[in-house]
């Protein structure tokens, strides 16, 4: 989906698995600037577009693996100079950006 535009209008939600599972862009619930990255997970991985400042994307790429997704939560890992890395995050702490 390289190239995609957000829209000057964006709206923020909670992030749900639903949402999750089915491939929607979310950021993180600290990091809701229109021009800071978005993730999606795409077939067991999260990739990160970054974006410029008109919020086209720029750089659509590989960011972690995903190793556990439960009710309220996603787990999974990368390796970072050799060394792995693991994270979890709850849902509630995901928020889906609406394109619309």
């Amino acid at each position: 989906m390289s190239g995609a535009v957000l829209p000057k209008h964006l709206s923020f939600y909670v992030m749900t698995k639903e949402s999750f599972l089915k491939g929607d862009y979310f950021m993180l619930k600290e990091t809701t600037r229109k021009d800071a990255p978005t993730y999606k997970y795409v077939d067991k991985c999260i990739t990160e577009q970054i974006r410029s400042r008109d919020t086209s994307i720029i750089l659509d790429d590989y960011h972690c693996n995903v190793s556990k997704i439960t009710n309220n939560t996603v787990s999974g890992f990368t390796f970072v100079m050799g060394k792995k890395v693991t994270f979890r995050f709850r849902f509630e702490d995901l928020i889906f950006v609406d394109l619309i």
